[in-house]
């Protein structure tokens, strides 16, 4: 999403730049381009939840697809997938080529310089990435799909291999100005300090009640709504409703 929304993008760790890329095959390609070819590949890899926080416990981060989904070292498409080989086809001519970036990849991981081994699957790891802040830098965008990209090489789309032009600023600010400007507006010296909402659902789907509890999980959100302590439980800043208020459920006095 910082990519897509023209926020910033996610890098190598600049201090372990040197690590990663000093055994890189020779190739078609320059220095910046080899970079902007890895990072295309982090891209990739982190839409498809290939990275787990340090210190966070994959089995309490939501339930089946919500879950971060490793590296199996074993399954070619899980470290070269299909859409970034098809990339590879169209940035490298030689064939000869392809096939060192991809055996360099593999070895990559193996070594662990950038990834995380937990469960017999590979993570990304904190350490190993940079994140970028771009919010007044010119973006470009893909003509055929429409994603935006802080660099490219030669013009292409690694998502649909489309063409890749410079974004016209009063378009992208059209586009992604609401989320981008929250941003900035955090960076300067006069901004308020963010700070957090509570926010739960109200259904009618909730209404089942423990045999322990003194009220069913919807009774509790509308005590806490309220203000009223239940359990120790924070109070619910936002609670959303869809017909609830149709039914009249009693949620108190509102501003």
């Amino acid at each position: 999403s910082l990519n897509a929304l023209g926020i910033a993008s996610v890098e190598e760790n600049p201090g372990l730049a040197a690590i990663i890329f000093n055994n890189f095959p020779k190739i078609s390609l320059n220095e910046e381009e080899i970079r902007i070819l890895f990072r295309a590949w982090l891209r990739i890899q982190l839409e498809m939840r290939r990275f787990l926080p340090e210190g966070a416990d994959i089995y309490q981060m939501g339930e089946g697809w919500e879950r971060p989904d490793g590296i199996n070292i074993n399954n070619h498409t899980h470290v070269i997938p299909q859409q970034y080989q098809q990339y590879l086809a169209h940035v490298l001519e030689s064939e000869e080529h392809r096939q060192r970036v991809i055996d360099w990849f593999f070895k990559q991981i193996k070594a662990l310089r950038f990834v995380d081994l937990r469960n017999n699957m590979y993570f990304l790891r904190t350490s190993g990435l940079h994140l970028n802040m771009r919010l007044y830098d010119h973006w470009l965008g893909c003509a055929d799909c429409g994603r935006l990209y802080s660099e490219s090489i030669r013009g292409i789309c690694p998502s649909c291999l489309g063409r890749v032009h410079e974004m016209d600023r009063d378009y992208l600010e059209a586009r992604t100005g609401f989320y981008r400007e929250q941003i900035a507006r955090a960076f300067e010296d006069k901004s308020l300090e963010p700070f957090g909402l509570i926010t739960a659902e109200h259904s009618a789907q909730l209404t089942g009640k423990d045999d322990d509890t003194a009220f069913n999980k919807t009774e509790r959100y509308e005590l806490r709504f309220q203000d009223i302590p239940v359990e120790d439980e924070p109070p619910i800043d936002v609670l959303s409703c869809t017909t609830t208020m149709e039914v009249g459920i009693d949620i108190g006095s509102l501003s």
